[in-house]
């Protein structure tokens, strides 16, 4: 399990139930939390946080990491 191996801290903060492909959907998070393990800072345990936010009509997901970044 990569998340056990890098001894990354992954904080999942309550979600709400959405309509959607599990599959996909699955893929989508495991793709987005994988990324934050590959691109890590050395010596850095990652810490991958998803959190979601009420929009009113939608909800907006965020998933952050303490990674290397985007120049």
């Amino acid at each position: 399990d990569d998340i056990r191996t890098a001894g990354a801290d992954v904080q999942v903060e309550p979600l709400p139930t959405v309509t959607g492909h599990r599959t996909d959907l699955s893929q989508l998070f495991s793709n987005l939390i994988n990324n934050g393990i590959k691109y890590r800072r050395p010596d850095v345990a990652p810490r991958i946080t998803i959190r979601a936010e009420n929009r009113g009509d939608a909800y907006q997901f965020a998933v952050s990491d303490n990674g290397i970044g985007i120049d």
